[in-house]
């Protein structure tokens, strides 16, 4: 009981303190909301007591106390307007914990440029990008609890700006079936270009996952962008047919506040579906998430368990 307290608490207090005034409901730096790994996104992203492998580097770093060999996993998607989104990661167990570290860049074609006048100027880049550190440990055979330190760096033409977050986790696993799990992501200063500030995209999320039998698993989140004042209801699921093909789904759905790319709303917004296939130690994911009059992102990810 005393764990399943701790779980309120940590997203009781990351709540309270993190709610926003009305002027202050907007945050920056979008692409720290992009999933990472093509299981979760297409389970729904409920992940965050789903992540028991290298991906829990974003979804909870709590998970990677479950890691129990060194783990390496490449992601890339195409993202919208033509934009492309890569990762890479890797977890390793230790005898103190595990330990993760992670990086993604959000990259597009050149941008054109033009003066006052209309005319054009060239072009230039812009691209986003994120490193993450983090270490988990097992607290009991069922509790583990983790943190994430970030380095975060955004940049437009010749603008740049930089800045840190943190991350932190717990993951509460009563029988091998079920696991409850809290995080709170994104904890850190404003970003800054030139004078203008931006407030990071505070998350705090909560969680469950059941296995009623083996090969199924369902999953499901609530999940607040606390700056944005948005809430969701996160619910997936995955059935693996003979241990090697994994068929997967799930969906986001909008509690309060106004449809987003990552809170969606109507039509085929939200909707999250994918395959898995496993070869020996490494494992093969694709999801497919549309969005409506905007297209669909299709991500791929490759893990190698050693």
């Amino acid at each position: 009981m005393k764990t399943f307290r701790a779980v309120l608490w940590v997203l009781g207090a990351s709540l309270w303190f993190g709610f926003p005034s009305a002027a202050e409901a907007a945050s920056g730096a979008p692409f720290l909301k992009i999933g990472v790994g093509a299981r979760a996104s297409g389970m729904g992203s409920a992940h965050t007591a789903a992540a028991e492998d290298v991906s829990a580097i974003h979804w909870n770093p709590a998970g990677l106390s479950e890691v129990d060999g060194l783990q390496v996993s490449a992601m890339h998607a195409d993202w919208l307007a033509g934009m492309r989104y890569d990762s890479i990661g890797l977890a390793l167990p230790s005898g103190l914990g595990a330990i993760g570290v992670g990086v993604v860049y959000l990259s597009q074609e050149d941008l054109e440029r033009r003066d006052t006048a209309g005319s054009r100027q060239g072009g230039f880049g812009a691209s986003d990008a994120a490193a993450t550190l983090s270490f988990a440990r097992a607290l009991s055979p069922r509790t583990g609890v983790g943190m994430s330190a970030k380095y975060i760096r955004q940049s437009i033409d010749d603008e740049m700006a930089e800045g840190v977050a943190f991350d932190a986790g717990l993951q509460v696993r009563p029988s091998r079936a079920l696991a409850f799990g809290a995080a709170v992501r994104n904890v850190g200063p404003r970003l800054r270009f030139l004078s203008e500030g931006q407030r990071l995209p505070l998350n705090v999320s909560g969680g469950a996952s059941v296995s009623p039998f083996q090969g199924m698993t369902f999953s499901m989140d609530f999940q607040r962008d606390v700056y944005e004042d948005k809430t969701s209801v996160n619910a997936g699921m995955e059935f693996w047919a003979l241990g090697t093909l994994a068929l997967r789904a799930g969906y986001q759905a909008p509690l309060n506040g106004p449809a987003s790319l990552n809170r969606p709303g109507a039509g085929f917004n939200g909707l999250g579906m994918g395959l898995g296939v496993k070869l020996s130690r490494y494992l093969i994911d694709y999801a497919l998430v549309p969005y409506d009059d905007l297209g669909a992102t299709h991500r791929f990810s490759l893990t190698a368990r050693f």
